[in-house]
């Protein structure tokens, strides 16, 4: 989650391009239903046997009334986002979704929290029912649309569906319902993978978030210059479960090498709540009017520069060097209060590492070029004595070299230990 993920200075927006196509397939599609609904009145020919036939006929003898609609075997809990909910059910984004509740969680464009829009699915299921006449018509609608979808595709082409709806003679697939506890909200960056369960299930649930934040900040970083809404999932590398189960196996490596976070919060003292004061009064990242100015107290901008015309690439922030030398006064105060333990360094790293990551967004960072994760910056935090210092925040200050000499040293060479690939 890299603040050099999105600090590029493109010279022009990138625009959204919408076309025709949708609704000129969505009429072709229904007017395809039309046809197969007559033709299966009139009484099909021996050549009429596709699953859009069947499933019209069906359709003709479901029941009208609501209160005689089959149960949903969705779960009271699941939930789904806003774009799931228009693209799986074949919803209209304004009329369809009107008078539905929905709850909102914050994603982070451009260091801007903005809402994604989260339903509960049965919900979304209920008012796709409605739309088309009750559960078998809009089964005989996906049936329709499938039908098309793997002549176009292929028969492995992933077709998309509400997870519940998958195709009777697909075979068996793995279900969210075997993927998930037999209670509790759908984790949305497993979906229905099982190699993204596993993964899960090797990984410290903050870590797991915190990496898969990583790679959907790739996605949300395309919309920083377009004032796109979109979530991390409406697009991108990383939107489909899929594009995350390289990654996100290769990232049990850099993983492991954290420190476990403590299960209480640091006791207040003097030394402590001094540190919390600094923290609180951290610096945020300007707006995008403002980014690329140096004049920021409490940051630093950092520009990087074309090496064949000179002009300006991107510009990233960092905490200036005013700033970290009053931070590092006052944990050096924790240390020779508290000692290194969990009391007093091990247990206000964590404070410091959180701050950075929420305030300068610069956490886990995925190269998907590379395709490797890099350095996670913050996590310079989380380590022990440098030997030598290297380009650290410690190198940049009097206070920084001090307590960097109080540490214990976690790495046998003083090298940087944690949020690394081990060599």
């Amino acid at each position: 989650m890299s603040t050099s993920l999105y600090l590029s200075m493109p010279k022009a927006a990138a625009k959204n391009i919408t076309t025709r196509s949708h609704t000129q397939s969505a009429k072709k599609r229904r007017a395809e239903e039309t046809e197969a609904a007559g033709t299966s009145a009139a009484g099909p020919s021996a050549t009429s046997t596709s699953v859009a036939s069947t499933a019209a006929a069906t359709n003709a003898s479901a029941p009208n009334d609501p209160s005689q609609w089959r149960a949903s075997r969705l779960r009271d809990c699941d939930t789904i986002t806003k774009t799931d909910a228009i693209n799986q059910y074949r919803l209209r984004k304004k009329d369809d979704l009107e008078g539905i509740p929905y709850q909102t969680e914050g994603t982070v464009v451009a260091g801007v929290i903005r809402p994604m829009y989260i339903y509960k699915e049965r919900d979304i299921e209920r008012r796709a029912w409605e739309k088309h006449g009750g559960p078998e018509a809009f089964d005989a609608y996906l049936a329709k649309l499938r039908e098309t979808y793997v002549k176009k595709n292929g028969p492995n082409a992933d077709f998309p569906q509400p997870r519940t709806y998958e195709a009777r003679d697909q075979g068996p697939r793995i279900s969210i319902s075997r993927l998930s506890p037999s209670s509790g909200p759908i984790d949305l960056y497993v979906m229905n993978s099982p190699t993204l369960l596993r993964v899960k299930e090797q990984m410290v649930p903050w870590l797991w978030t915190a990496y898969n934040k990583a790679l959907s900040w790739i996605d949300t970083m395309n919309d920083w210059w377009d004032d796109s809404m979109s979530a991390a999932f409406d697009r991108g590398f990383f939107k489909c479960t899929k594009d995350r189960e390289g990654p996100m196996k290769d990232a049990l490596v850099t993983t492991r090498t954290y420190p476990p976070r403590p299960t209480e919060v640091l006791a207040p003292s003097p030394s402590v709540d001094k540190v919390r004061a600094v923290l609180a009064a951290a610096a945020k990242l300007p707006s995008k009017k403002n980014w690329g100015s140096a004049k920021l107290p409490g940051l630093a901008a950092v520009y990087r520069y074309s090496d064949e015309d000179g002009e300006l690439e991107s510009c990233t922030y960092k905490w200036s060097d005013e700033y970290v030398e009053v931070l590092f006064l006052a944990l050096i105060e924790v240390v020779e209060a508290h000692g290194t333990g969990p009391e007093g360094f091990e247990g206000i790293w964590w404070e410091v590492y959180d701050k950075y990551v929420a305030v300068l967004m610069d956490g886990p960072h995925y190269d998907r070029r590379e395709k490797m994760w890099t350095v996670d910056p913050a996590a310079e935090w989380l380590d022990g004595k440098f030997a030598p210092l290297g380009n650290t925040y410690r190198s940049k200050c009097s206070a920084g070299k001090r307590y960097n000499e109080l540490l214990p040293r976690l790495h046998p060479r003083g090298e940087r230990s944690v949020g690394v690939r081990p060599r």
